[in-house]
């Protein structure tokens, strides 16, 4: 039974030295991290439309002021309209692809800024430092996902803003324009301290989220998160995407080992039994313990062989004795039942009660065997089990 890759899948450069200076601190976190902080960098339509409202303001006062004899006006309206669909999103493009448009676009407004500042109009002396100041605002607050593209985006657009104070006609720029340098190293200062709290908050947030899906004992998955896996597969099962198995376990004995040895030996068995779980999937499957002595495990793209595989291999796991601490040795069993998606459906109740059906199915035949959905027991009498 071969992988099957996420459906979410991480752009692979992202793994290289570019994607690591990129992503910066953020390379070292959980792929789950990294795409919850990426988001924050989507677009906001209001702040487009005040964006585009003061590049074309801007762009028309210097092409009138140049009596209409500059092209680099034009040039800076034309990257406008070229970049604003791309933003809205026509055609559709993968995130970071929009991240890469907005730098080409805020480089194009640094650079308009400078020219703007050297026609020498005193209007437009004024209003292209605000449209700046107003850019590094956005970059340092939106983009703190990214605080290396942040903070170089803030130096290259603040650099052109010194050029163009610099070189420019009107007297007294040129003493002022060091000032540029010291706003760069200050919103520099606030991007780090802007990832770093939005680092923090987003990584309390999964912590939490962590514990409220995940059983104290075992470590394993609880029922909660269970059931949200159960529905990603399902979903994939109903459009014929992605076949999978869903198997439900239960410990033959275990109410006899708590009951001899006491509870915390008990909870040793369990937790160990989820270690011998564990080291028997895949990375993308999923066991979980869902109560009791009660596992479930899900197998993505598995066909009937490599589901009876894996139930074969999890049952000799339990079948080996467990120490259950003071040098005291404890043997259980495992009883089985498979429903496989989409033979058995693919709507995610029905198929756990017909696994659920299957493994008391399994406990009627004897114990420590597996049954798969549908499957008639070979005796109708219901035996007590414990």
């Amino acid at each position: 039974m071969k992988p099957h890759p996420s459906p979410d899948r991480w752009p692979a450069w992202l793994s290289g030295p570019a994607g690591r200076w990129l992503l910066g601190p953020l390379a070292d976190e959980s792929p789950e991290l990294r795409r919850a902080l990426l988001q924050t960098l989507r677009e906001v339509p209001v702040l487009q439309l005040f964006e585009l409202f003061w590049t074309v303001m801007i762009a028309w006062l210097a092409w009138r002021a140049t009596h209409g004899t500059a092209l680099w006006p034009l040039a800076w309206l034309l990257l406008e309209a070229v970049c604003l669909p791309l933003r809205l999103g026509w055609p559709r493009l993968p995130l970071l692809c929009q991240v890469a448009v907005n730098v080409v676009r805020l480089l194009g407004m640094g650079l308009g800024a400078m020219a703007s500042i050297q026609v020498g109009d005193l209007v437009l002396t004024v209003l292209s430092p605000l449209l700046v100041v107003g850019l590094l605002a956005q970059v340092v607050s939106r983009w703190v996902a990214l605080p290396r593209l942040a903070i170089a985006l803030v130096h290259l657009v603040g650099a052109a803003l010194l050029a163009g104070l610099w070189h420019s006609p009107l007297p007294g720029l040129r003493e002022v324009s060091p000032m540029v340098m010291a706003g760069a190293l200050a919103f520099q200062m606030l991007a780090l301290h802007n990832h770093r709290m939005l680092l923090s908050v987003l990584r309390l947030q999964f912590e939490n989220r962590r514990l409220s899906l995940q059983d104290p004992l075992t470590g394993l998955p609880n029922r909660r998160e269970f059931g949200e896996r159960l529905e990603r597969l399902e979903q994939l099962g109903r459009a014929g995407a992605l076949p999978f198995a869903l198997l439900c376990m239960d410990l033959d004995g275990f109410k006899r080992v708590n009951d001899e040895f006491g509870h915390e030996a008990g909870d040793r068995l369990l937790a160990e039994t989820a270690r011998r779980f564990r080291a028997l999937l895949r990375s993308d499957d999923t066991v979980c313990r869902i109560g009791g002595d009660e596992f479930v495990v899900l197998l993505p793209g598995a066909d009937p062989a490599a589901a009876a595989a894996v139930a074969e291999r999890l049952l000799q796991a339990v079948r080996e004795p467990f120490d259950v601490g003071g040098g005291q040795l404890a043997r259980v069993g495992l009883s089985v039942g498979i429903a496989l998606c989409p033979r058995h459906g693919c709507e995610g109740a029905p198929l756990m009660r017909q696994a659920d059906e299957a493994l008391y199915c399994a406990k009627r035949a004897g114990k420590g065997c597996l049954r798969w959905a549908g499957e008639v027991a070979e005796t109708q009498e219901v035996v007590a089990v414990t």
